[in-house]
């Protein structure tokens, strides 16, 4: 067998294989977001001991020196041991920690994980009767992450497709 009919193989494979996993990634954070109901996710009640702003080094990709420098704000309600944070795509969470302050009495609700998993994601907060912040942008952030990779991953398999006809297993096959 010809090392380039292997090699375009090994591409196109990959290539349908990544775009399958991102479309349905897309999918399950799109159908998620649609059927969540906050009134049947975890839900805590109490005073905010402390909130800090959180740092990571996310490696990206393959080359060592890309990291993604993110940062999350967490939470840690007097009455509980859960790890609970919010992201903000902007990485501004100044006008959030301002609003909560220690000694508040806050109310949140959010997606407990597996217990390996230490980040529990916030989807609300509410002080008494005032939303701190709103399930609505959660589910907004989530929206569009779920339709990039579903656009991500039809691009991908569009560009298999194109790679398949243009190299094509047929022209080396044949």
């Amino acid at each position: 067998m010809n090392k380039q009919i292997i090699k375009n193989s090994f591409i196109i494979v990959l290539m349908t294989l990544i775009s399958v996993l991102m479309i349905w990634v897309g999918f399950v954070t799109l159908k998620d977001n649609y059927s969540r109901d906050i009134n049947n996710v975890d839900k805590l009640e109490g005073i905010i001991e402390k909130t800090e702003i959180v740092r990571t080094s996310k490696r990206a990709g393959a080359v060592p020196s890309a990291n993604l420098k993110l940062k999350f704000l967490k939470i840690e309600l007097n009455n509980s041991n859960e790890r609970l944070y919010t992201y903000n795509a902007s990485q501004d969470y100044s006008e959030l920690n301002e609003k909560l302050r220690k000694g508040t009495i806050i109310t949140v609700y959010f997606k407990k994980l597996k217990e390996t998993e230490i980040i529990n994601n916030i989807f609300r907060l509410d002080e008494g009767q005032n939303i701190i912040l709103a399930h609505k942008d959660y589910k907004e952030k989530e929206y569009f992450a779920g339709i990039v990779m579903l656009l991500f991953g039809l691009f991908v398999l569009i560009i298999g497709g194109f790679m398949l006809k243009k190299k094509g297993l047929k022209k080396n096959w044949g």
